[in-house]
Order: C-alpha cells, then structure tokens, then sequence
C-alpha cells in the first residue's frame, strides 16, 4: 500500500477520494467539497490517501487541534470491498506516525456518532479495537440532528489532550467553526 498526505489543493487526488468518502458518509452527515477545499486551502487540514495499485481505497480528512498538540481524524473511509482486511488500521498507523513526525501529535481524537445502530458500532469498534477510549459525554451540534461522542489515544504519557468528552468536544467544536467559517 502506497500512502500521501496533501495540504494544498488538488482537484485530480479528490476525485478519486470522493467517492469513498460519500460511500461513508452521507451528504447531510458531512462536509461539502466546498468545505473542505476552504479548510484544506487555509491550511486547517490534510486530505490522506492510501492507494493499492494506483487505485485509491481509504481516504482521511485531518486536522491539528490547536493547544493540546492533537490531532482530530475529522473524517476517515476505506472503500467497501477493501474493508475488514487491515487496510484500516494499516492506514491509520500511517496517520498516526505522520502526525507525530509532521505535527509533533500527542494523540488523536476523533467524533463519531452516539446513536446505537449497525453502522455506528462497527465504527466504534474499529476505534476501540485500535486502542480508542470512549468518553461518556454525549455532545449535541445545534446544525444538526445526531449526537456525538469523542473518543482519544494518547501516544505520549505528557500528553495535553483531555480526557473527558465535554472539554475534547469544545476543541473539536472549535476546529469546526473555522472550517465553516466564511472568511
């Protein structure tokens, strides 16, 4: 498996990421092309791809969480017929090193969402199995519907990232009103 890590935009790397991102996540659950071409292009993420003979199978959408030396797995996906085959946690030790050496990361957070259906456990068990620990806090967007709940690794004992749901939700939070945002 080959791995990349952009932070500028390319139009050609997207499309062939696109598609799994929206096999993953549904457009009301997610961020537009437009969303993430601006955070992207503002430098407050990093799109990662893995590719197995020059065609794309797992793609990630990344971000530093700024005052914890975190970093949020905003969004990460493999495609379909790729997955239950490690391509997920060899993707994600890929990501996780590259942060440690790029962004000197403590640790990762990531959301996924509360509610306790097929989808939602198979995630949060890939993120368990990894070594995730789950937060009890349950944290409710005003823009949308679902709850959600953050879930860390720490990978270095000085670690600043907190370690309760509500605190981890307000860095989060934070990362998201900057991509959002218009200016």
């Amino acid at each position: 498996m080959e791995y990349q890590t952009i932070d500028y935009w390319d139009e050609q790397i997207w499309k062939q990421a696109a598609p799994i991102y929206r096999q993953a996540f549904e457009p009301s659950k997610s961020k537009t092309k437009m969303i993430i071409r601006r955070s992207i292009e503002r430098k407050l993420c990093q799109l990662h791809i893995a590719s197995d003979q020059n065609q794309v199978i797992a793609m990630a959408l990344t971000g530093k969480l700024e005052g914890i030396d975190g970093l949020l797995i905003d969004y990460l996906a493999v495609r379909e017929k790729s997955r239950c085959q490690g391509t997920g946690k060899l993707f994600l030790d890929y990501i996780i090193k590259w942060s440690q050496i790029e962004l000197h990361s403590t640790g990762v957070v990531i959301e996924i969402e509360s509610e306790d259906n097929p989808t939602n456990l198979q995630r949060l068990h890939f993120w368990q199995q990894y070594g995730f620990t789950v937060t009890s806090y349950v944290h409710t967007y005003i823009w949308v519907p679902e709850k959600y709940q953050a879930l860390y690794l720490i990978s270095e004992p000085d670690s600043k990232i907190p370690k309760d749901g509500e605190s981890l939700f307000d860095h989060i939070s934070y990362f998201h009103n900057r991509a959002y945002a218009r200016t």
